[in-house]
């Protein structure tokens, strides 16, 4: 068959297996970024005192410093990257109106270091939420009962 197709047939093989090697090597080299883990961002609320907030994220081996920093630097923590990640808390602090930085630098071997910096970071309460489907069905039974009391019937006004 593939004399019939003028070798076409190996010819795609060949593509194929080029495309798989090539996207294995970018998952690769994308896990061994230097870079926060995806839940951090610029203009984000982290836990505020008495917890810790934990920061991490992946990076080549080496170690990371996590710097917490307004006017001044508030505080520097350092942790190692085992198996491709690392990980910090930051000591805990008050609830903040002002924005911080947070800065992680990577030193890995030799003199080499990269930066990666999140703006905007303030600290208050973090509610972290989620739903199974009878809490769904809760909520659906309490915004019907709401619905009723209020004289609203699929979306319009009933009174």
């Amino acid at each position: 068959i593939n004399a019939e197709y003028g070798g076409l047939l190996s010819g795609a093989m060949v593509q194929s297996r080029t495309v798989m090697v090539l996207m294995i090597q970018l998952a690769m080299a994308r896990a061994a970024d230097f870079r926060f883990a995806q839940a951090y961002h610029d203009h984000m609320v982290l836990q505020r005192a008495p917890q810790s907030a934990s920061i991490w994220g992946f990076a080549p081996p080496g170690r990371v410093n996590v710097t917490l920093a307004s006017d001044h630097v508030v505080a520097t923590v350092t942790a190692p990257v085992v198996q491709g990640k690392w990980r910090v808390s930051l000591p805990p602090q008050e609830a903040s109106i002002a924005a911080v930085e947070l800065t992680a630098t990577w030193s890995g071997a030799g003199s080499s270091t990269r930066d990666i910096v999140i703006t905007d970071v303030l600290f208050g309460d973090v509610w972290v939420c989620s739903a199974s489907s009878i809490l769904d069905l809760l909520s659906e039974v309490r915004c019907s009962r709401w619905a009723e009391q209020h004289g609203v019937l699929y979306g319009r006004a009933t009174r």
